[in-house]
């Protein structure tokens, strides 16, 4: 069951100042068909986190699981959102070609992290694909560098 501190932890290793497709860097372009879809997801999350819009995150590309564990803790999902998109310090996020792994309507998606220190760090995302959609439902691996303890 994913509680809070992973859904912080997803959110702040996605909150990106500045990168992603703004940049130029369109992790997308590296795949086809349903891969392509999985990191989509991920680069409207990054879009979205750079914007600094919780509700889109919160509307658009939480699993529903996430939400509902939201709403169990009475934490309000846009709040938590923001808290998290706040609390970051990354600034660079990949998905190497071999990044993507779809079993049926569940995939993991190996993210490369980077912080302003330089560091970098590998997390899965763990996603599943609501309807027609992809869907961010967990996070697995290390804390994004220079995030800190969350919690």
């Amino acid at each position: 069951m994913l509680r809070r501190a992973p859904l912080i932890t997803l959110l702040a290793a996605a909150a990106l100042a500045g990168c992603g497709p703004a940049a130029g860097q369109d992790s997308a372009e590296d795949f086809t068909g349903p891969p392509r879809e999985v990191v989509a997801t991920v680069e409207a999350l990054q879009e979205a986190a750079s914007a600094r819009d919780a509700q889109s995150v919160c509307s658009n590309l939480l699993a529903a699981s996430v939400q509902d564990d939201l709403r169990a803790t009475r934490t309000p999902c846009a709040e938590a959102v923001e808290d998290a998109l706040t609390a970051t310090d990354v600034v660079e996020l990949e998905v190497p070609r071999d990044g993507v792994r779809i079993q049926g309507a569940q995939a993991r998606v190996r993210v490369e992290v980077g912080a302003r220190e330089g560091a970098i760090d590998t997390v899965t995302f763990a996603m599943v694909r609501e309807g027609s959609n992809w869907k961010l439902a967990g996070i697995e691996g290390a804390a994004p560098p220079g995030g800190g303890p969350q919690g």
